[in-house]
């Protein structure tokens, strides 16, 4: 069962994953990324609302 990774090991792989990719990004790169992120995140919650409602 070693081979398998549970959620929170996927997770924090991912996490590292995507830091690694954030450290090489110029400013201007990392700026876009925090936006299209935010833009990500706010969708979510907008869809979580709809389905609360």
């Amino acid at each position: 069962m070693g081979d398998y990774l549970d959620a929170g090991q996927t997770a924090r792989l991912e996490c590292l994953k995507l830091a690694m990719t954030l450290r090489d990004l110029t400013p201007q790169q990392k700026l876009e990324f925090a936006h299209q992120a935010a833009a990500f995140v706010g969708e979510g919650k907008a869809l979580e609302q709809e389905d609360a409602a």
